[in-house]
């Protein structure tokens, strides 16, 4: 939950590997990538493993009344196209400029979800709540008690 009332839901899986498609829902509609890994959509045949990486090459984009749109992309590797424009970052802080944020901005919000998700996972499911402060410091809550970091569950336990 958002302090204006809005709210986001993490529907994901980290326990199998064969999860190439995602949806994002908001108040003004939904945007769906169907097919991350290009080819083989929802039909179980796993090739494009094994050849050069593709991407996808359309999503939706739906509005609040349900109307939905497909737009067409050229494919591309998205791993392939982050590391191409991190590495521009590199190139412009060795010839002296400054950082981009919003890299360090990503990597730790990539890392507190995907610590999240695994938390989540090793307890049962259990949802795992971020709350901010007006300070911007994150406190998590799992089953009612709040944390100031992710404690993360004995795994032998």
């Amino acid at each position: 939950w958002f302090q204006d009332g809005g709210r986001a839901i993490i529907d994901t899986g980290c326990l199998n590997p064969h999860r190439s498609q995602f949806e994002i829902v908001g108040e003004k509609g939904v945007l769906k990538v169907a097919d991350l890994v290009g080819g083989q959509g929802r039909s179980g045949n796993f090739g494009a493993y094994d050849g050069p990486f593709v991407g996808s090459s359309s999503f939706v984009m739906g509005d609040y009344l349900g109307k939905d749109e497909v737009v067409q992309v050229e494919p591309c590797d998205h791993v392939q196209s982050l590391v191409v424009e991190f590495s521009k970052s590199v190139e412009t802080i060795k010839q002296g400029g400054k950082a981009n944020p919003e890299w360090t901005k990503r990597s730790l919000i990539t890392h507190t979800i995907m610590c999240a998700i695994f938390e989540s996972a090793m307890r049962g499911g259990i949802d795992i709540e971020f709350k901010s402060d007006d300070k911007g410091t994150t406190k998590y809550v799992i089953g009612g008690e709040t944390f100031d970091d992710i404690p993360t569950k004995d795994w032998n336990e």
